[in-house]
């Protein structure tokens, strides 16, 4: 997936973006996975990433 961020964003600027992911209940995993989320600048190859810790629903 890719987006492009509006060019009004001063570089000096964060911005929280919310990400929401689906997946079929059979690909979730049996036990608690930590996650990563990483945002790649296409035009300078700089990444930004965040973690968290996923706890699937009870089966």
């Amino acid at each position: 997936m890719s987006w492009t961020i509006p060019p009004s964003w001063a570089q000096d600027q964060t911005r929280e973006l919310h990400l929401s992911v689906q997946a079929a209940s059979a690909d979730l995993p049996e036990r608690p996975a930590n996650i990563e989320i990483r945002a790649t600048d296409l035009a300078t190859g700089q990444t930004a990433g965040a973690g968290d810790h996923f706890v699937p629903p009870n089966r």
